[in-house]
């Protein structure tokens, strides 16, 4: 039973990412805000909506300790599996237009880990997480006005939607992405809790795999669109902005309710392996390289030994 709902879970929450991502590129479109901006904002924090929504539900439902796994755990997927796998399909160059918002993608993660060193992330520290958010908000909207040109990728994203431009169907689009977003949550949540007291596998490892990798598939499946259109802009764009909005937005407003948990062995071995994974984008991104399909490969693999690592980890194996 706890199968089918993770399943049941996972189709809503790709069914609503699908329908909010849609309607909120519209209404961007709509509005005539920027490829960058869209990428980095509307794209990153609609496809990061589950992550959110996870997050919140497991911390009034009283296991609050999957919200650290799902964060640390779907930062990590972004950067080796949504990168990776696109990867295959065609090169994404990497240019320094995103050299800023790497910076602020680095200082996140400094804030994000300072604030877990004394195990767990309190509300006063939250606050600062979240001004953090509107800081990088505001610099994303001064950035978006230097760059007025729209992208191939995102009219493509909506091109069924051309024919109806009324902002009635597009808002109700976003609320039906956000409803179908809500009941998937709920149901992954309590299918991964089922699952985790039947194998006696800790929630924080529920968190950093299958509610990482489902609450990522947003990201995946508009990543993998964009890679079809060889827009590389736009995948580093949704990577970078689900990230941040990952450590400073769901972190940050989670712990509004409660304070989140941050146990040793994540601090020893999943925000060492989240550095490591943003680091590698650094030297990518400063000489304008690109990532081919071996690296692409290294990556997928590299999230593949990290999966079974903390597996083997939680067990006493390593």
């Amino acid at each position: 039973m706890n199968y089918f709902l993770i399943i049941c879970g996972l189709f809503l929450l790709i069914l609503g990412g699908e329908f909010l991502v849609r309607g909120a590129v519209s209404l961007a479109l709509k509005l005539k805000v920027s490829t960058l901006l869209i990428a980095l904002t509307v794209i990153a924090f609609g496809t990061s909506t589950p992550e959110l929504l996870v997050s919140l539900d497991a911390a009034i439902s009283g296991s609050p300790e999957l919200t650290i796994g799902n964060i640390v755990g779907s930062n990590i997927a972004n950067i080796l599996l949504i990168l990776g796998l696109p990867a295959l399909i065609t090169p994404i160059v990497l240019s320094n237009k995103n050299t800023k918002n790497y910076l602020i993608l680095i200082i996140s993660y400094s804030l994000f880990l300072f604030f877990g060193l004394n195990f767990k992330i309190q509300s006063y520290e939250g606050i600062i997480l979240f001004i953090f958010l509107i800081f990088f908000l505001f610099n994303s909207y001064l950035q978006g006005k230097k760059d007025r040109e729209q992208s191939e990728a995102i009219n493509s994203e909506v091109s069924s939607l051309e024919a109806s431009k009324n902002i009635v169907w597009i808002v109700g689009l976003i609320i039906l992405g956000l409803i179908g977003l809500f009941f998937g949550s709920e149901l992954l949540i309590k299918g991964a809790v089922g699952i985790a007291t039947e194998l006696n596998i800790s929630k924080e490892i529920i968190g950093l795999s299958v509610l990482a990798i489902g609450t990522s598939l947003p990201e995946l499946t508009t990543s993998l669109i964009a890679a079809i259109k060889k827009q590389s802009d736009f995948i580093i764009g949704n990577v970078i902005g689900s990230n941040l909005f990952n450590t400073l937005g769901v972190a940050g407003i989670t712990s509004f309710i409660v304070d989140i948990p941050v146990k040793e062995n994540i601090l020893k071995l999943d925000f060492t392996v989240m550095f490591l994974s943003l680091l590698f984008l650094m030297p990518l991104i400063l000489f304008k390289l690109k990532i081919g399909r071996y690296l692409g490969i290294l990556l997928f693999a590299s999230y593949i030994t990290y999966i079974f690592a903390i597996f083997a980890y939680d067990k006493n194996f390593l």
